[in-house]
């Protein structure tokens, strides 16, 4: 049976850890490195049904497929232009690149927020083109901070650390950034920032959620105008929600509504399988697998063979053997692994916890790296199923009871 190739991602929107960590991985503000997003992507990562927003090259596609697809396939193989309309129509296009050749097509479009190459990947922070676009399929948070990456690895920073538009337009641009007028939109849109402030994130998540509901916000720029206000209405009318100024609230309540993912974030609520002998809970090790990037697919229990696949590359990596199989030394290995990571990435280390609190039967709300208040109550929960009353942060010591906790299951709030 064929592969269905959608690209549709969990498409969580950007939350304010994103944005900040970026910016200073940069080494400049937070509206220095928002001008370059509007410009690229008009200030949002994601199409209506949750892929990432692309565009893609058919010259670049043909230069990594050696001209092969040329004369068969003119509309993606070929010289610079022919473009097309963007959203969906680029992946219309992109499918039918990954007919030919899945990884030269890949790295043959720019993704996301920043609009990176997928030839670009290494330079972005990932594994591969592959790795780049399962994780920009999540949100705009793995989004931006791949961009950032990119940046930096590059030496881009340098130039847009002094505001020399120019000088970093030439290089994230092209050699034809002047007859783009790239330096221009780019001054421009810092200065627009300058003077009325960066977008409010949470207006903007709920924007970008209304999308994907099926209702036009307008504007994703984190203003509540005219359509926005009333695409808020439509929705919570149609679906039966409070009314609310809160748009936190409503920001969660539109995330639960969604429906699953592609590749689904995991059925946690779920017991475990039963596993022989001492082996660890399978949810766990993938989850700490994902955590470290590893990319072992769904959060599920289940030792399918990406699973297997991250598990001896993450042994391989430790000059360990290569088994696929997990164990307790594994899992030792991994939770190290975890402890020394967690605090660098505030995002990351929230779903962490969230999965794991899952995991031992706490119900945390939405693995979306959000500190809700159902994610704090699942804290609360889990701290005193282990006798301790002061767990409020979302720190390594709550990440070392989690992981040497017994694996309660009772007390899990709703």
């Amino acid at each position: 049976m064929a592969i269905r190739i959608c690209f549709a991602g969990a498409g969580h929107p950007l939350h304010s850890d994103g944005l900040v960590a970026a910016a200073d991985h940069v080494g400049v503000d937070a509206p220095v490195l928002w001008s370059v997003v509007l410009v690229e992507t008009s200030g949002f990562g994601f199409l209506p049904d949750r892929r990432p927003a692309i565009l893609f090259e058919r010259h670049i596609f043909s230069n990594r497929t050696g001209r092969r697809f040329d004369s068969t396939h003119p509309g993606i193989s070929g010289p610079a232009g022919g473009y097309g309309q963007p959203g969906a129509h680029q992946y219309e296009r992109l499918e039918e690149a990954v007919s030919c050749d899945r990884l030269a097509a890949l790295e043959s479009a720019s993704w996301g927020l920043g609009q990176i190459m997928g030839f670009n990947a290494g330079l972005a922070g990932f594994r591969d083109a592959e790795d780049m676009v399962s994780k920009m399929m999540r949100g705009e948070n793995e989004q931006i901070l791949g961009m950032a990456s990119f940046m930096r690895a590059s030496g881009m920073h340098v130039p847009l650390q002094r505001r020399d538009w120019a000088g970093f337009a030439r290089r994230y641009n092209g050699s034809g950034y002047a007859q783009n007028r790239y330096d221009e939109k780019l001054a421009a849109a810092h200065a627009s920032l300058s003077a009325r402030g960066l977008p409010d994130l949470e207006t903007r998540a709920v924007q970008l959620l209304l999308t994907y509901h099926g209702f036009n916000p307008g504007k994703i720029d984190g203003i509540v105008g005219e359509r926005t206000r009333a695409a808020i209405t439509a929705c919570t009318t149609k679906h039966r929600l409070p009314a609310t100024g809160d748009h936190k609230d409503l920001r969660s309540a539109l995330l639960e509504m969604l429906p699953a993912a592609t590749e689904p974030q995991g059925a946690l609520a779920s017991p475990a399988p039963e596993r022989p002998g001492a082996a660890p809970d399978l949810r766990l090790v993938q989850s700490l697998l994902e955590y470290l990037d590893w990319n072992p697919g769904p959060v599920d229990g289940r030792p399918g063979p990406r699973t297997r696949n991250a598990i001896e590359r993450f042994q391989h990596s430790r000059d360990a053997a290569a088994t696929g199989e997990a164990d307790a030394g594994l899992l030792t290995a991994l939770a190290g692994e975890a402890k020394r990571r967690f605090g660098c990435d505030s995002f990351a280390d929230t779903r962490l916890v969230q999965r794991l609190l899952a995991i031992k039967g706490f119900r945390p709300g939405d693995i979306d790296g959000q500190v809700g208040p159902r994610t704090r109550a699942a804290i609360t929960a889990f701290a005193g199923s282990q006798g301790r009353s002061h767990i409020e942060t979302i720190d390594a010591g709550l990440l070392g009871f989690l992981l040497a906790s017994d694996g309660a299951q009772s007390g899990a709030p709703v």
